[in-house]
């Protein structure tokens, strides 16, 4: 279709690893209760995988009416991650350097094994706007379903939007000769944070031992617990002159929460054709 292009993408990150603990059955904390005796040496066979799968499918539209230009994109996102644990044990080893559990005659502690699951799904867009490359705005919004939340709480609403100007472009300015670029920014935008662990808080957890019983859990269930929300507002002026030998930037940014006021002041400093020197205070 004209003016529409549509990308897919598909990642996928695979981790194994295997890991053998052997103290032999000699010498060491691990030799028998007596010497030649059948009961030393230790074993313990741990595995682990994990998996994450990242789906993105997105479309852009773009378009130009003689000074306007219109960029516009919708998207989806799935992510997917899953964790497997499996461990095992054996001692009482007949004959040195045997590691493989079959050759011990009885485990030295309870076997272990979990699966850790956590899934993300997401929808976003977002569209551009600018006038002759002089007046810019923006806008964006997403919405992300995480499963470490109750399903009433499970959907997080975040946006942002922005605009810029370009004040070097303007007439009233044109005969300034020393000033190159001058522009003028600011935004607002919301980020969001559901990184609370693995377990799903809206559950009540019992701990399994290992031996058929199972310790009652510390801390009660939270199905209100939801989204961490930050906003984050940015002003800057980003100007170059003296022919383009020098640029910089003043910035203000604040962050909430925590509030956090920060006072940016950037310089860059063309000395000669391949030499620059950068002068950063904050």
């Amino acid at each position: 279709m004209k003016d529409f292009s549509f990308r897919a993408t598909l990642g996928l990150n695979y981790i194994t690893n295997s890991i053998t603990a052997y103290q032999n059955n000699q010498y060491g904390d691990a030799a028998p209760t007596t010497p030649g005796g059948t009961n030393g040496g230790r074993s313990t066979k741990t595995s682990e995988q994990q998996l994450s799968l990242t789906g993105n499918e997105v479309l852009t539209w773009k378009k130009s009416f003689g000074y306007h230009n219109i960029r516009a994109l919708a998207g989806h996102e799935n992510y997917k991650f899953k964790y497997t644990f499996l461990s095992a044990n054996s001692s009482g080893f007949l004959f040195p350097g045997q590691t493989d559990l079959d050759n011990g005659t009885a485990p030295f502690g309870p076997a272990s094994s979990r699966v850790d699951n956590r899934r993300i799904e997401s929808y976003f867009g977002n569209i551009n706007y600018d006038y002759n490359q002089k007046y810019l705005l923006s806008a964006s919004y997403r919405t992300d379903g995480s499963s470490r939340f109750a399903d009433s709480v499970r959907w997080g609403n975040f946006y942002s939007v922005g605009a810029g100007w370009r004040i070097s472009q303007e007439k009233f300015l044109s005969n300034v000769s020393w000033l190159n670029e001058l522009k003028l920014r600011a935004s607002y935008g919301e980020q969001g944070n559901e990184d609370i662990g693995l377990f799903y808080q809206y559950r009540n957890y019992y701990l399994a031992n290992g031996n058929g019983s199972y310790t009652s859990p510390t801390r009660e269930a939270n199905p209100d617990l939801l989204w961490e929300k930050n906003a984050t507002t940015n002003i800057a002026i980003d100007f170059t002159i003296l022919k383009r030998r020098l640029s910089g930037t003043i910035e203000w940014f604040n962050r909430d929460p925590p509030t956090c006021y920060l006072i940016f002041l950037t310089l860059l400093l063309w000395v000669l054709a391949e030499t620059s020197l950068r002068i950063s205070v904050r």
